[in-house]
């Protein structure tokens, strides 16, 4: 964890992490949608011709452990952030249900809120910006997907992979992810560890 860190600080030449946002994806990361999208995406390209298998895209339920970090994030002082790229209406509602006691609208980027979205860095730029125009080493990004790791670092901020879908962690490691867990609830139990290293 302490290694983590102190390469993320050395590989950015950032002289401290202090966090006071987490900005998380949201499908894979605060939903398990994935294999519903799975599902529709095989469909789709059926229809083409086109042979697709639950490894090629890699219930929608909340996942363990995601309310629980949120309420030690915001107990911690610290801002809750949704950076997704969709931007359907019903989305953005159910995510304001879910997570009421933690997130507010305009804590919610969307695939309007940016020209170019992941592996841009832009959707996180956003993030930053509607956090409190924070700096990079201010923030956590939490996700699930290379495209979106490689979105984070981009955007030079501490990177945290949770590993929903059926990647190797070296798929998200390899994109830059600081660390790599297994599930949410990993992350969880570690939170006080990560939080407990920056540098406040």
């Amino acid at each position: 964890m302490n290694k983590a860190i102190k390469h993320y600080l050395e590989s950015h030449g950032f002289e401290r992490f202090t966090p006071k946002a987490v900005l998380f994806d949201m499908d894979g990361v605060l939903y398990d949608s994935m294999p519903n999208h799975v599902v529709a995406w095989c469909n789709s390209m059926a229809q083409f011709g086109i042979t697709m298998n639950t490894h090629d895209a890699y219930a929608t339920e909340v996942f363990d452990g995601v309310k629980e970090l949120m309420q030690k994030i915001t107990e911690a002082g610290m801002t809750v952030i949704v950076v997704t790229g969709s931007g359907q209406r019903p989305l953005i509602q159910r995510l304001l249900e879910d997570f009421s006691e933690f997130l507010t609208e305009d804590h919610i980027i969307t695939a309007y809120d940016v020209k170019r979205g992941k592996p841009n860095p832009d959707p996180y730029l956003m993030g930053l910006q509607r956090a409190g125009n924070l700096q990079p080493w201010e923030a956590i990004v939490v996700e699930n997907a290379p495209l979106g790791v490689r979105a984070g670092v981009a955007a030079g901020i501490f990177t945290v992979a949770v590993n929903s879908g059926p990647l190797p962690d070296e798929a998200l490691a390899n994109e830059g992810a600081n660390l790599v867990f297994p599930k949410m609830t990993a992350f969880v139990q570690d939170w006080e560890k990560i939080n407990g290293l920056s540098n406040r």
